[in-house]
């Protein structure tokens, strides 16, 4: 599709935005079917819960990684995300 893109990539910058879940929707809708968005993102104590939700209803069941091991880590802990001892 014209003016859509195959990936977008946000490095250490999205712990300066307010609205995390907006910004990643509009990059969300930038992106031509199967585009992926690369993030690195260093402000680790910014990962609350509520950022651990929007990503873990977002993540694709195709290449299980790290964020899946965390999601089922606290699944099974049965605690509140910041009660993790890596939370």
């Amino acid at each position: 599709m014209p003016g859509l893109l195959d990936a977008i990539v946000a490095c250490t910058s999205l712990h300066h935005v307010a609205d995390l879940s907006a910004v990643l929707d509009l990059a969300a809708q930038a992106l031509v079917p199967g585009g992926r968005v690369v993030i690195v993102e260093w402000a680790r104590e910014r990962f609350d819960e509520a950022t651990a939700r929007w990503c873990f209803a977002r993540l694709s069941d195709d290449d299980p990684g790290w964020l899946h091991r965390r999601q089922a880590e606290w699944r099974q802990s049965g605690q509140r995300w910041d009660a993790l001892p890596s939370a």
